[in-house]
């Protein structure tokens, strides 16, 4: 994939052989301090930093404008804006890079975590846009209202607490219900309004599944 200037891209990566990527807490916040740290040309040691290290990378200086996110036990979604092509290309091999270098370094293990090289689809319309805002967040609900992929969303009340208290996501901090570091909030609100987004979600519906096109079978777990 060759990154484009201001175009605004989904990247999907997955456990090879559906291996689980996230095995604890511990990797989940792994990953996402390098997507706060690695977003810059800046070389870092990720060692030299913690989750409680308040490191916000001025605008200018970050490699892509992160949009939104989600981790899964085997399976990672991201969504950006580039700033330019090489910045893009940077960030992807940096997250992905040096998570793999961690993981096998903690696991006393070598060899390949992903499945090959990132999925990475050129968002082409506002309308996909938001599609895969909601995808994104709703991913959460595989743990507990699985039925959503099926194109219906069944005890919203339930569901909706449910997309609140997953931790691995940038639900919260779009919502304004934490402060997330990670996403360029400013960017994201050119193009939805924050306040709307969850009613939005949990409208999801047949139609919004069959939006996933040919990209179904590999976006889904």
């Amino acid at each position: 994939m060759i990154f484009v200037e201001e175009e605004i891209y989904h990247v999907c990566q997955k456990g090879v052989d559906g291996r689980i990527i996230f095995p604890g807490n511990s990797y989940f916040q792994r990953f996402l301090l390098g997507m706060r740290i690695f977003n810059s040309w800046e070389p870092a040691e990720l060692r030299n930093f913690n989750n409680n290290t308040d490191v916000q990378r001025p605008e200018k200086e970050k490699l892509v404008e992160v949009l939104a996110y989600i981790l899964m036990n085997n399976h990672a979604h991201i969504l950006f804006r580039c700033r330019t092509p090489e910045g893009a290309t940077e960030f992807v091999r940096k997250i992905f890079g040096g998570y793999v270098k961690y993981f096998n370094l903690r696991n006393k293990r070598k060899g390949v975590l992903f499945q090959g090289r990132a999925k990475v689809i050129r968002v082409d319309s506002d309308r996909y846009f938001q599609h895969l805002v909601n995808y994104i967040h709703l991913n959460a609900l595989d743990y507990t209202h699985p039925q959503w992929r099926g194109g219906r969303i069944k005890r919203v009340l339930s569901a909706k607490a449910a997309l609140l208290r997953y931790p691995w996501s940038s639900l919260l901090g779009i919502v304004g219900k934490k402060d997330d570091l990670i996403i360029s909030r400013h960017a994201l609100e050119e193009f939805l309004n924050p306040e709307e987004l969850i009613d939005s979600m949990l409208k999801w519906s047949e139609r919004d599944q069959e939006l996933l096109g040919e990209q179904k079978d590999y976006l889904e777990p």
